[in-house]
């Protein structure tokens, strides 16, 4: 497969002060120099700083520092799954940051009230399959009321995927024939008619305690309702006695189940495909799970909320890792595409918040930013350096580096 025409930077063209390269064009981006205190003082631009200056952006460095060497491999240990992760110098597992937009008119873009179910037939393997997903960009060179800084970092983390996804390919099929490489589906997606590239941010599972196939309609009841029990069972009377043993344990338990958890009969279902699956199974205690989304204020926001919070062309900024999956080809598939097998790249979301954002004017975030950059200030005066002109990064943390605050 051919890979995206972006340029890869060398490292060396690359600084810690600027953190990405080649840098996009200033044309409709504010003056950030220091005259320009209404910019400075923006909270836009301080949540966009604050973003780019956490020490998991997605950045050169971050880029140099990630081992090349069995990554991605297995994290048994710590992923309950056959998939392939990628770690950081540490070992553990990594966890990059960058900003984008929200694409939510895009094609890929899966957040509605069907997340990426089929438009019809939903079955019960469909539920337990279903996954939320985001579609987003990255700034353009035009965005307004963007550093130039930020832009070009926002456009670097889609360059530094495109070098992790090539890394792994190459090392994967450099002893295959060109015939026999496998399906390649990378981390991005391509509209060629508007010559761009988008990502896929995957939030995992949809719901919650989906009923097992095999069991989701075998009546449940205890011994007194059976003996109070007149008539020959049916499904349905089997699905209302599940339903009321339920309610009764949940009494029995103290209530665990709050008035705030969301369960799939709550969901909006303008096609009635929720409703169907209603009528077959019994999916009472089957919840709605939210990823960890954050508004404005870091309140949750519960997917029920996507069509009024979230908008199209949102700032968001994410925390993600990095996932492989290697699909072994099947015999008994008749689809030639899928005959090597293939390779799944998956961009998971640990967290996304809606920017501009109150937590990055928090006084510990304030001071631990203007601290890094005092030490960083007297560091080029002693070394005769201009931050500009570092040109080499260590495999080691620098110490002097901000320390991101997530407040909840």
């Amino acid at each position: 497969m051919s890979q995206p025409s972006t340029p890869m930077p060398s490292p060396d063209a690359c600084s810690l002060s600027t953190l990405s390269s080649p840098m996009p064009s200033q044309e409709n981006t504010p003056d950030t120099s220091a005259g320009s205190s209404t910019t400075n003082s923006s909270l836009l631009y301080t949540s966009l700083i604050g973003t780019v200056n956490s020490p998991f952006a997605a950045n050169a460095e971050m880029l140099v520092n990630i081992p090349i060497n069995n990554n991605p491999h297995p994290l048994h240990s710590v992923f309950n799954d056959g998939a392939n992760y990628w770690v950081g110098p540490d070992g553990n597992v990594l966890r990059l940051m960058f900003l984008v937009k929200l694409h939510l008119e895009g094609r890929y873009n899966k957040s509605g009230e069907y997340f990426n179910l089929p438009e019809t037939g939903l079955d019960l393997a469909d539920i337990t399959n279903a996954k939320i997903q985001f579609e987003v960009l990255p700034l353009d060179d035009k965005e307004k009321n963007c550093p130039v800084l930020v832009i070009g970092c926002s456009q670097f983390a889609m360059t530094l995927l495109y070098a992790l996804h090539s890394e792994a390919e190459e090392a994967h099929n450099a002893l295959l024939d060109a015939g026999t490489i496998p399906l390649n589906v990378p981390f991005w997606r391509t509209y060629k008619e508007d010559d761009k590239y988008s990502l896929v941010v995957m939030a995992g599972a949809a719901f919650k305690d989906v009923p097992d196939l095999k069991t989701a309609m075998t009546p449940q009841m205890s011994r007194a309702e059976a003996i109070k029990c007149a008539g020959l069972m049916s499904p349905s009377k089997a699905r209302a006695n599940a339903k009321k043993f339920s309610q009764v344990l949940d009494n029995n338990e103290g209530k665990k189940s709050n008035s705030s958890s969301w369960h799939i009969c709550d969901l909006k279902d303008s096609r009635g495909q929720y409703s169907a699956l209603l009528n077959t199974y019994d999916l009472h205690g089957t919840r709605v799970q939210s990823p960890d989304d954050r508004d404005e204020h870091s309140v949750h926001i519960h997917v029920s909320d996507y069509k009024t919070k979230l908008k199209e062309g949102m700032i968001v900024e994410l925390e993600v890792i990095l996932k492989l999956w290697n699909i072994k080809p099947r015999r008994d598939n008749p689809n030639p595409r899928n005959v090597n097998g293939s390779h799944i790249y998956q961009i998971m979301l640990q967290h996304m918040q809606l920017l501009p954002c109150t937590k990055y004017t928090q006084p510990i975030f304030v001071d631990s930013l203007k601290d890094r950059k005092g030490k960083r200030k007297a560091t080029d005066e002693m070394t005769g350096q201009s931050p500009t002109k570092k040109g080499s990064f260590t495999g080691v943390s620098d110490k002097d580096e901000l320390e991101y605050t997530m407040v909840k």
